[in-house]
């Protein structure tokens, strides 16, 4: 019987070695800023919500971008923002405000601006198209849920920044 090698296949020092091999060091993983990516981000409203992601999007449609825009319609932008923030709406209604693993996929799968790059031209469409697909992919479909779902894009559309709203 031959060994093939005398130190053991684990111990702390083969530990020790392994970490010291596959991390990088801090300094590699740092990212800087430019200035002007600093003053945007300390420009951030600085209001505590639930829906920071709709409150971004709005800040950021706000205010001028230090990059050229790229987008002329801004009529269809703000569409999409409605039909996205239905999608949104629905997933926090039937998950109670508390997001699963599920969620993405639900407001992916739910909003046809980030299912299938749709674009709008009227405000009938994307809620007509949302309806639709609330009706057909989802585990609850339910045309009162629909409803209360119209409902809840109206209160955050009328309420903004959310100081009043419930989401």
């Amino acid at each position: 019987m031959t060994m093939i090698s005398s130190q053991p296949l684990f111990g702390p020092i083969t530990f020790v070695e392994e970490k010291n091999e596959t991390e990088p060091e801090l300094d590699e993983i740092l990212v800087t800023f430019t200035p002007g990516e600093n003053d945007l981000l300390r420009n951030l409203p600085k209001k505590e919500c639930k829906c920071c992601c709709c409150c971004l999007v709005l800040f950021l449609l706000k205010k001028p971008f230090p990059w050229p825009v790229l987008i002329d319609d801004s009529k269809g932008l703000y569409l999409g923002l409605v039909d996205i923030l239905l999608a949104y709406c629905y997933d926090h209604r039937t998950t109670e405000g508390d997001g699963s693993v599920e969620s993405p996929w639900t407001i992916c799968k739910l909003s046809p601006t980030l299912s299938c790059l749709e674009t709008f031209t009227s405000l009938r469409e994307p809620v007509i198209a949302f309806l639709r697909r609330a009706l057909c992919y989802p585990l609850h479909r339910h045309w009162g849920l629909c409803q209360k779902l119209l409902q809840d894009v109206y209160v955050i559309l009328k309420y903004g920044s959310c100081p009043g709203s419930p989401f």
